[in-house]
């Protein structure tokens, strides 16, 4: 049970340095003037990954980007903090980050297989990161249990 919880760990750090720090790339193209350098280098990593729905923007998306960065990165980063400095209520922070977040992925997913205009590398990243936070919301909630335990 060490060994996976050990896992669970190193998976959870990679997933929220992912939501912490990655995922800022569509959020700076929707939202940096459309002269601006940096808005160009992230407009062209994303026609090469053919990331279809951050250039067209379909109207179901761009909210889900607001509140990515509204809900999401704030919460992946104060669970970055309790992670890195053992906060007892990471677990917490965590638990909802994960379901937060595998929220999002979910109608993104159903898009990109529904509508055929996915590549399967786009498809494939974004399945990996559901499957990330299914483990993050695994690790949260046996992680917060054996705290209970502990304590009673």
């Amino acid at each position: 049970m060490g060994i996976l919880m050990k896992l669970a760990d190193a998976i959870t750090v990679l997933f929220l340095c992912l939501v912490a720090f990655v995922g800022l790339m569509p959020l700076g193209y929707v939202f940096l003037p459309s002269d601006h350098s940096l808005h160009h280098h992230i407009e062209d990593f994303m026609r090469s990954e053919q990331h279809y729905l951050v250039l067209e923007m379909p109207p179901f998306f761009k909210p889900l980007l607001y509140y990515h960065l509204l809900v999401n990165w704030p919460l992946a980063v104060a669970s970055l903090y309790g992670f890195i400095f053992r906060k007892s209520w990471v677990s917490t922070t965590s638990l909802i980050l994960g379901v937060a977040f595998a929220s999002i992925v979910v109608p993104v997913l159903g898009e990109l297989v529904g509508s055929g205009k996915g590549s399967f590398e786009l498809i494939r990243v974004y399945a990996v990161l559901f499957c990330l936070a299914v483990v993050v919301v695994f690790r949260s909630l046996v992680a917060s249990a054996a705290t209970k335990t502990k304590t009673a």
